[in-house]
């Protein structure tokens, strides 16, 4: 069976909305091939945090502007369309606090999906002597995730593997890491979209 690693980035991208094909490919991989470096689990929880205060910092900055909005609008006795303006920067203010409730509400369910039909990878010994002593990122936490997946893909039976990761930067145009991914047979992908084409395809050559 082909299985397909994914990180970090996979369930924010599905909490923040920004890849519909991400929650696709969640929604549709089999039991067992999907797999994921328990640490990312970690690391997301703690990124939610970090851009929930930032966010919550900058919608109180946003919220300060509305309200001098809103009381000038609501001193306008005579523009008919101040009463309207009103409304809408209300209903904005209100939507903008939902969006922030709404993106832990998604990273949630995502975490849970991903915990129940993926399989998880522990953060082994080697994979943390691996970082400390021969780095190939820069960030420890990115390095970790990376050794973790060339530890399982090193006793993994499964001939065919792919990994997902949004984060280019650090994945696929470090080559030190572009060519430890691929000494360890494993296929990188950008984007959920070509990801889900390539797991679909393996499954159906399986059957």
């Amino acid at each position: 069976m082909a299985i397909l690693y994914v990180e970090t980035n996979f369930p924010l991208c599905i909490a923040k909305g920004q890849d519909t094909n991400a929650d696709r490919l969640l929604a549709d991989s089999p039991a067992g091939s999907l797999i994921t470096p328990s640490v990312c689990f970690m690391e997301a929880l703690s990124v939610l945090g970090f851009e929930q205060r930032l966010e919550q910092r900058r919608y109180l900055e946003f919220a300060a502007s509305f309200d001098r909005f809103l009381d000038d609008a609501g001193r306008d006795a005579t523009s008919p369309d101040a009463l309207s303006l009103k409304r809408h920067l209300e209903e904005s203010r209100t939507a903008g606090a939902k969006r922030l409730n709404d993106i832990q509400d998604r990273l949630y369910n995502a975490l849970e999906r991903l915990s129940v039909i993926g399989d998880l990878i522990p953060l082994t010994p080697e994979a943390i002597r691996e970082t400390l002593r021969n780095p190939r990122l820069e960030d420890p936490t990115d390095d970790l995730i990376l050794a973790s997946l060339l530890g399982h893909a090193a006793t993994c039976p499964d001939p065919d593997r792919g990994f997902l990761s949004g984060n280019t930067r650090d994945f696929e145009d470090q080559p030190p890491v572009r060519d430890a991914l691929r000494h360890s047979g494993i296929k990188y992908f950008r984007d959920a979209r070509s990801a889900h084409g390539w797991l679909k395809s393996k499954q159906q050559s399986d059957h």
